[in-house]
């Protein structure tokens, strides 16, 4: 039985030093009998002192002394305490327990458990979301913590975009707000939460979906998602802004839009007859009757007949881009060879160039099969071709080649003009992106409607190709280059 005894006690004594906490032994004088290492660590040597001796000030020590009290009195005593211990501030949790002799207290137990970066963490945690909820009820945005299927967190202006009550929003779940949500637009938005909810996402998911208020209105919100820790848990971030107004503006600029590009094509159409009548009658005047003209006379007729010819010209692209804006041209694509389409149109285009002095040199594969509508490409190269012609002073080089990349045919056409500076290049395919050459002593020529390329770029993308330019700067040449794909059967 001795041995026993020693045995457990040495047992005893062995889990008693391995925690990791203080751990301490009074009798009933309130002297110190018994603590472990890391109890000494901290306190010093405390066996034969009393709490008095030990207390680092008064209203710790009257703590101590009523907490000693009551487990003399036979009570478990629990509670946090917090003091300085080498001018650093200390957070423990207490546990005393009587020790029963004969069913009398005869000593009491003690375990000091150090919760000093707990409160801090606590404390930290606090302050980081008073932080966040202070931004957060000053952001433009809604914000919304959802966890565990509820709602952690809503601000208020979550409840001016959905017009219900804060109060209310807070105690929605998913499938409350699921409610609102346009069916048209709930998979999507079903999906995304359900994506972040059982998987990680680190990226930012954006989608713009209708929302039903609590005045029954529709309303155009952005909703964000983001994968969030909150309190130690995954969550998710959810944004909201209002864009009912701009979704409004967007329309109304579509609909001037095509009340614009309607007036366009009525204006255009409108114009094209009297066009017809004039340039048929100078035809007229120049053909059966040129012999009984004076040298004056015909030449008048002729300035109104190219005026009629620009003019037309002017019409046309005004109705091409017309049609282009609002989706109404179906190309009819064919099985064709740009090579030799290119080919074709330099030949058309080479009297011009010879006008200027240009010389102009073709480096294009032999055969280049692709599907595409033959006029409209041909549109698209004489119109690059001429830019190239007419912006390039007298004696210039134009190169054109083509090359196979990525699926795609790439044409080139460059020049060695007047180029292109950094703000030109930004507007020169936009509608009326013309930029004006007249006047200022180029030795080019600046006719155009500022509609070819905008036509060109449309055409092209149409064909599921792409169209760019590439200039250095002014008197440094620019290369114009479009892609269209290479048919595969």
């Amino acid at each position: 039985m001795e041995v026993d005894l020693k045995e457990s006690e040495a047992r005893l004594k062995t889990i008693i030093e391995s925690l990791p906490f203080d751990v301490f032994m009074l009798n009933e004088k309130g002297c110190y009998i018994m603590q472990n290492t890391t109890c000494m660590n901290v306190w010093g040597n405390l066996i034969g002192k009393t709490i008095k001796d030990v207390a680092p000030n008064e209203d710790i020590l009257t703590i101590w002394k009523d907490n000693n009290s009551r487990a003399f009195s036979g009570e478990k005593v629990t509670g946090e305490v917090v003091f300085k211990i080498s001018g650093k501030t200390r957070y423990y949790y207490n546990i005393i327990n009587p020790i029963f002799i004969d069913n009398r207290v005869q000593n009491i137990i003690g375990v000091n458990i150090d919760i000093t970066q707990l409160k801090l963490a606590e404390k930290n945690l606090k302050e980081s979301e008073e932080k966040f909820r202070t931004i957060a009820e000053q952001s433009v945005l809604g914000i919304i913590i959802y966890q565990n299927g509820i709602f952690k967190y809503v601000n208020s202006v979550v409840s001016d975009i959905l017009e219900y009550p804060l109060q209310r929003i807070e105690e929605w779940t998913l499938e409350d707000i699921s409610k609102i949500v346009c069916n048209e637009d709930l998979p999507h938005f079903i999906e995304l939460v359900n994506k972040h909810h059982y998987e990680d996402f680190k990226e930012v998911f954006k989608f713009d979906c209708r929302v039903g208020t609590n005045s029954k209105m529709v309303k155009w919100v952005e909703v964000i998602f983001k994968s969030i820790i909150y309190r130690g848990m995954k969550a998710i971030l959810i944004s909201l802004v209002d864009k009912t107004k701009i979704k409004e503006a967007e329309e109304e600029l579509k609909e001037i839009s095509r009340v614009k590009s309607e007036l366009l094509t009525r204006t255009s159409h409108a114009l094209k007859t009297p066009l017809v009548t004039i340039k048929g009658y100078t035809d007229l005047l120049l053909n059966p009757h040129y012999k009984d003209l004076d040298f004056q006379t015909v030449s008048i007729i002729n300035e109104i007949n190219q005026g009629c010819s620009r003019m037309e010209n002017l019409v046309n692209d005004l109705l091409t881009s017309s049609k282009l804006e609002s989706d109404i041209i179906k190309l009819k694509k064919s099985e064709e060879d740009l090579s030799f389409l290119i080919r074709f149109s330099v030949k058309e285009i080479r009297m011009i160039a010879k006008k200027r002095n240009h010389t102009i040199l073709l480096d294009l594969h032999d055969k280049m099969v692709a599907e595409f509508e033959k006029e409209r490409i041909y549109e698209v190269i004489m119109n690059l071709l001429v830019n190239a012609i007419n912006y390039t002073p007298p004696n210039g080089l134009i190169e054109i080649k083509s090359k196979r990349k990525n699926g795609f045919f790439l044409i080139s056409i460059k020049d060695n003009g007047i180029g292109f500076t950094k703000q030109e290049k930004s507007k020169i395919f936009k509608k009326f992106g013309k930029v004006e050459r007249y006047g200022q002593g180029m030795d080019v020529f600046s006719e155009g409607t500022g509609l070819g390329l905008y036509i060109s770029k449309k055409v092209i993308k149409l064909h599921e190709g792409d169209i760019w330019l590439k200039s250095k700067g002014r008197n440094k040449g620019s290369t114009f280059c479009f892609s269209l794909p290479i048919q595969t059967k």
